[in-house]
């Protein structure tokens, strides 16, 4: 079981919610990917990943064969760098709020890629393997559209 912190739709203040509690599911329904997703799926997608916590100024670099996962900031902030060609990434870098994600073309696409993260706060990660999302998308069309928006 984890404990993430996420804010509620409409309020500025956070909260500890364990998954899959009514809250988080409520919470998570106010993000583009999973609003059009029945609570039942949403509670199946959330019971099936893991949190990763990274503390401020961690660094770790995700490999993005097809094997790899999908990546939902749940609190936090990280930047973003993809590595092209085996190259260190560069000095700029996509910024990622909560609610934002990456690895998702993984799987969708069957792109290849790998991703330099860094935290630039303490940041926690909802991870679900690619694996698990490949086997939800086809039952899931929600999701699948929720990802492509």
């Amino acid at each position: 079981m984890i404990s993430p912190i996420l804010p509620l739709p409409g309020r500025a203040s956070c909260y500890n919610l364990v998954m899959p509690s009514p809250e988080l599911v409520s919470a998570l329904k106010g993000l583009l990917a999973f609003r059009d997703l029945p609570d039942a799926d949403l509670e199946k997608i959330v019971d099936a990943a893991d949190m990763r916590t990274l503390a401020a100024d961690e660094e770790i670099t995700v490999e993005g064969a097809p094997d790899s996962a999908w990546h939902l900031l749940i609190s936090g902030q990280v930047r973003l760098y993809e590595i092209l060609g085996g190259q260190n990434p560069g000095s700029s870098g996509r910024l990622l709020h909560i609610g934002s994600f990456f690895g998702a073309d993984n799987v969708l696409f069957g792109r290849s890629a790998r991703w330099k993260v860094k935290a630039l706060a303490a940041s926690k990660l909802l991870v679900l393997p690619s694996s698990k999302m490949a086997e939800f998308l086809p039952k899931m069309p929600a999701f699948k559209d929720g990802l492509l928006n």
